[in-house]
């Protein structure tokens, strides 16, 4: 496993990036399961993402991010087919900061996709956040 995180923030403007990498030692496991024979895969590959975003004076906060996992290979291949078709995003956001982070409303649009582009889906969330 390895990973690399890189966070700046600057007079509103923060960039955040990550790079995650997971090889395992086998590509799978055999074993019995219920008087059965079973197949266990391993799920190797890498992912990352790029985020920016500026808080407004006035309290409104706006974001994008792109991220992409990698499934490798020889991993198992539910992630692989998971990852061509849902392994990419692109993400919008607006946040309204009440009361600093302890009071917040967001709203996100991301459209998810893989290999096809135009095969994505559309998501859209609004939220609270109330805490500490």
């Amino acid at each position: 496993h390895a990973a690399v995180d890189l966070l700046f923030k600057w007079r509103g403007l923060s960039v955040m990036a990550e790079w995650l990498y997971r090889q395992a030692d086998h590509d799978s496991n055999q074993g019995i399961e219920a008087g059965r024979d079973k197949t266990e895969y391993s799920r190797s590959g890498m992912g990352y993402f790029v985020q920016l975003g500026y808080i407004t004076p006035w309290k409104i906060g706006i974001s994008g991010r792109y991220s992409q996992a990698l499934a490798a290979a020889d991993t198992d291949p539910s992630l692989i087919t998971q990852v061509s078709q849902t392994g990419r995003e692109l993400i919008g956001a607006l946040s309204y900061y009440l009361a600093g982070h302890v009071l917040k409303l967001q709203a996100d649009y991301a459209y998810l996709y893989g290999d096809d582009l135009a095969a994505g889906r559309h998501q859209f969330r609004l939220q609270a956040h109330i805490g500490y």
